[in-house]
């Protein structure tokens, strides 16, 4: 274990363990937009030993106000690229490989088919079935995340006793959420839950403890929340 984490007090249920278990996951980050953004902060600064961003989209000036990884001098570079350099910054013993790429059929078993964790940024249904469809095929986890508005959604699918797929949450093959302008502070809260879904499940806390066959749902505009099952 490395000083930075020797010296700086552990939760009980994560521990010198559970860090080593960080420290050695791989994960895959699909989309380093507005979620992807605190996710991939938090996930630097927690340890995660390997890091993988599969982004193919530019940065630019209207996402700023949600997408924290980026300033206005990186607008029209490569999301992913940018993205990996301030991570290093944060954390450079942290491997973090930008991938420029969209994630489709074609390409999804060789980005994410050796990893331990996918964790689902992107704002479109295509994406979210390939990354189900991949999760299932090669048995990993996959952690799904939605925005719009005011109103924001978290799941771990592909996990557990009895794993759940993403069709379990569609509606007629729609989306349970559309996809209107977004607060830029609901994409900060949505993507710490899931980068801590992620922090519990990679460190080994107990089924019970995560987001297997529920559902965290939130209103920033009238602050409520909950959890469903399904």
């Amino acid at each position: 274990m490395n000083e930075r984490y020797e010296r700086q007090e552990m939760l009980p249920e994560i521990g010198k363990e559970g860090q080593q278990k960080l420290r050695n996951a791989h994960v895959a980050v699909v989309g380093a937009g507005g979620l992807g953004c605190p996710v991939l902060l938090y996930l630097t600064a927690a340890g995660v030993g390997h890091i993988t961003i599969i982004d193919d989209d530019a940065v630019s000036l209207h996402n700023l106000q949600r997408q924290i990884l980026y300033t206005e001098e990186d607008i029209y570079k490569p999301k992913a690229e940018v993205a990996a350099g301030r991570l290093s910054a944060l954390n450079n013993e942290v491997e973090v490989h930008p991938v420029c790429e969209r994630l489709c059929e074609a390409n999804a078993s060789r980005l994410i088919g050796r990893v331990d964790l996918i964790i689902d940024c992107t704002d479109n249904l295509p994406a979210r079935k390939v990354i189900d469809a991949c999760a299932a095929r090669i048995g990993v986890p996959w952690l799904y995340g939605s925005i719009g508005g005011w109103q924001g959604q978290c799941s771990l699918m592909n996990c557990g006793a009895e794993p759940k797929r993403y069709a379990d949450l569609l509606l007629d093959e729609e989306p349970l959420m559309p996809a209107p302008a977004v607060l830029g502070a609901l994409s900060g809260m949505v993507g710490s839950v899931q980068a801590a879904e992620a922090v519990k499940y990679l460190a080994g806390l107990s089924e019970e403890q995560l987001l297997t066959g529920k559902l965290w749902w939130m209103d920033l505009k009238t602050l409520r929340s909950g959890i469903f099952r399904f």
